[in-house]
């Protein structure tokens, strides 16, 4: 009882923090730091892939590809298969 009790507050504190993250991508987007945002929501997707923040920041980041965001920008194949 006690272990999935933990287990269960645990899985809510880290959709806490997702979305404490997912706020700060979202401040960048606001602000038109677009490169920051872009940094900010990959944090979201890769350290808390579980949660609901995850998946609104992979939503974005399919929409919004960093080629799109940093003009001129190569990415290499091996960045291009981690997505």
């Amino acid at each position: 009882v006690y272990i999935a009790t933990a287990q269960a507050g645990d899985g809510e504190m880290r959709e806490r923090i997702a979305q404490q993250r997912l706020q700060t991508a979202q401040f960048y987007e606001n602000r038109r730091q677009f490169h920051a945002a872009h940094i900010s929501y990959r944090v979201v997707v890769d350290e808390y892939p579980e949660t609901e923040a995850a998946r609104i920041a992979q939503a974005w980041l399919d929409e919004h590809p960093l080629e799109q965001i940093v003009p001129g920008l190569i990415v290499p194949e091996v960045f291009r298969a981690a997505r």
